[in-house]
């Protein structure tokens, strides 16, 4: 997230969801390109959060 700057700290509310929306989008095609089923890891979506 932030923190580790994967996502800059300036921008609005509406700037950082998008930012997100389009990392999980970009990790939903590795998946289906790698042809692996099944859920995001919810350790994934917290390192991009910042939260682990």
């Amino acid at each position: 997230g932030v923190a580790n700057g994967e996502i800059p700290a300036t921008g609005d509310a509406r700037q950082k969801a998008y930012e997100i929306l389009s990392l999980l989008e970009g990790a939903s095609f590795v998946s289906w390109g790698l042809g692996i089923q099944g859920d995001i890891d919810a350790g994934a979506i917290g390192r991009i959060l910042g939260k682990i």
